[in-house]
C-alpha cells in the first residue's frame, strides 16, 4: 500500500472544505447585508450584465413615462385653450344671428357689434398666449411635437403630435382677425348688411369646424398618450419582476433558509458522526398552524422541527433592533405590522417567546382579505394613486421567498443553501422535486 510522507491528506480535504463552506457562507452573509444577490460581476457575471441593462431599461421608461403624461398636458392645454375660443365663436354666432334681424336699430347693432369686437379680440389672445412650458402651441411656436415615450431610438420610442397655428388660420382670422386688437375683424354693426351678416355666420360655422377638428385631434393624441403610458407600466413592472429574481434577496426568507439549511446541515453532520441521538427528519418551522399542532398532538416529536422562526417572526426581530438602531427609534415606539394570507400568522406573533419586556416582534398581523376590506371602506382607489416605489429597507424581493408559497418550497430552499455551505461548490440543479408537496 502507497504511503505519503508529511502530508496529511485527510486534514488538507477537510480544511478545503471548510474553506469553501466558510466562502459560501461569507457570499451569503454578504448578499444578506446588502439585500442583493448579485453584489460584484464575480457572484453572476451573466446576470450582473442582464441586471444593468434591464436596470438601465426600467429607468429609461420610467422617464419616458413621465414624458408621455407631459404629452397629455401639453394637448390637454391646447384643448382646454380651444374649447374657450369654441365658446367665443358660439356666442358671436348668437350675436350675428340677433344683429341681422331687422327689427333691430342702428344703436343696436352697434351694441351687438361691441361684444362681437371683444370677443374676436379675447380669441386671438387665448390662441396666441396659450403656452406650455414657454412654448406658444397654438401660436408662433405651433407645429410638430416629438415626444420619446420610449428607453430607445428606434422611430417606435416616439410619439409626434401635430398643433397648429391657429392665429394665422385662415377660417379663424376670416371672422376673428390676424391679431389681438380687432383691426380686421369681421362686423355685424349698423353698416354691415343683413348679406354681410349672414355670410359672417357662415365664417363662424367654418371657423368652428376648424376649431372642432383641432380639438378632435388633441383628443385623439391624449388617448394614444394614455395607451403608451400604460404599456410603460406594464414593461416596468415586468422588467423590474425580471431583475428581482436576478438581483434581490427576500431578507426574510434568506434569514429562514440560512438559519434552516445551517441547522439541517449540523444536524446531518452530527448523525454521520455517530450521534444516534440527532432528531432526524427535520421539518421546517415556518407555518405556526404546524407548530401548533405539533405542540398539541406530538409533544414528543417537538425536536423535530426546525428551531428557527419564520419569515414574520424573523423580520420583526430584525426590525425592532438592526432597523430600530438604524433609524434611532425605539424598539417600544415601532410597530410592525405584517399583512399575511394566514390567519394564524395573527395567533404567532403573540406568542410569549416573539417578545422582549412584553413588547412583541410583531404588534400586529391582519390577513389580506382583511387589507382588502380596509382599502375599501377607506375608499382608495388605487387607479387614481401616483406611481411610486415601495420601501424596501432590508433588501428587496424574491429570492427563495418564491418558492416558500408552496408546500415544500421552504425546506427546499433550505436543501439548497445547505448544499453549496457543505460542499462550496454552486448548486447547477437547484430543484429538489423530492421535498414538494402535490400543489
Amino acid at each position: 500500500m502507497p504511503q505519503t510522507i508529511n502530508t496529511n491528506i485527510i486534514s488538507l480535504n477537510a480544511q478545503r472544505n471548510l474553506a469553501g463552506s466558510q466562502s459560501a457562507l461569507a457570499s451569503s452573509m454578504q448578499r444578506l447585508s446588502s439585500g442583493l444577490r448579485v453584489n460584484s460581476a464575480k457572484d453572476d457575471a451573466a446576470g450582473m450584465a442582464i441586471s444593468e441593462r434591464m436596470t438601465a431599461q426600467i429607468r429609461g421608461m420610467s422617464v419616458a413615462a413621465r414624458n408621455a403624461n407631459d404629452g397629455i398636458s401639453l394637448a390637454q392645454t391646447a384643448e382646454g385653450a380651444l374649447g374657450k375660443v369654441s365658446d367665443a365663436f358660439q356666442r358671436m354666432r348668437e350675436l350675428a344671428v340677433q344683429s341681422a334681424n331687422a327689427t333691430n336699430s342702428d344703436g343696436d347693432k352697434d351694441s351687438l357689434d361691441k361684444e362681437f369686437g371683444e370677443l374676436a379680440k379675447e380669441i386671438q389672445r387665448v390662441l396666441g398666449g396659450t403656452t406650455f412650458n414657454g412654448s406658444a402651441v397654438l401660436g408662433a411656436n405651433a407645429g410638430a411635437q416629438v415626444f420619446q415615450v420610449g428607453a430607445n431610438t428606434s422611430t417606435n420610442d416616439t410619439i409626434s403630435i401635430t398643433t397648429t397655428n391657429m392665429t394665422a388660420n385662415a377660417d379663424i382670422t376670416a371672422v376673428a382677425g390676424t391679431d389681438n386688437t380687432g383691426g380686421t375683424r369681421a362686423k355685424i354693426d349698423k353698416d354691415a348688411s343683413a348679406s354681410d351678416i349672414r355670410g359672417v355666420i357662415d365664417n363662424i360655422d367654418t371657423a368652428l369646424n376648424t376649431i372642432n377638428g383641432e380639438r378632435a385631434t388633441l383628443g385623439a393624441s391624449q388617448s394614444r398618450f394614455d395607451a403608451a403610458i400604460s404599456n410603460l407600466q406594464i414593461s416596468i413592472e415586468n422588467q423590474s419582476a425580471a431583475k428581482s429574481r436576478i438581483v434581490d434577496t427576500d431578507f426574510a426568507a434568506d434569514l429562514t433558509i440560512m438559519e434552516e439549511g445551517t441547522e439541517l446541515l449540523d444536524r446531518l453532520t452530527r448523525h454521520l458522526n455517530g450521534d444516534k441521538d440527532v432528531p432526524l427528519p427535520m421539518l421546517t418551522s415556518c407555518c405556526p398552524a404546524w407548530v401548533k399542532f405539533f405542540e398539541h398532538q406530538f409533544p414528543d416529536m417537538m425536536d423535530i422541527p426546525s428551531t428557527a422562526r419564520s419569515p414574520q417572526q424573523m423580520f420583526g426581530a430584525i426590525a425592532k433592533t438592526y432597523f430600530a438602531q438604524k433609524i434611532d427609534v425605539k424598539r417600544e415606539n415601532m410597530v410592525v405590522v405584517s399583512i399575511m394570507p394566514c390567519l394564524a400568522k395573527k395567533y404567532e406573533c403573540q406568542r410569549d417567546e416573539f417578545a422582549t419586556n412584553g413588547n412583541p416582534d410583531v404588534d400586529l398581523s391582519i390577513s389580506t382579505r382583511e387589507l382588502a376590506h380596509l382599502i375599501k371602506q377607506s375608499n382608495i382607489s388605487f387607479n387614481e394613486l401616483p406611481e411610486e416605489d415601495f420601501d424596501n429597507p432590508m433588501g428587496e424581493s424574491t429570492g427563495a421567498g418564491v418558492i416558500f408559497g408552496t408546500t415544500g418550497g421552504v425546506i427546499e430552499a433550505a436543501v439548497r443553501t445547505a448544499y453549496e455551505l457543505q460542499t462550496g461548490k454552486k448548486l447547477e440543479k437547484i430543484t429538489f422535486e423530492e421535498l414538494r408537496g402535490l400543489d
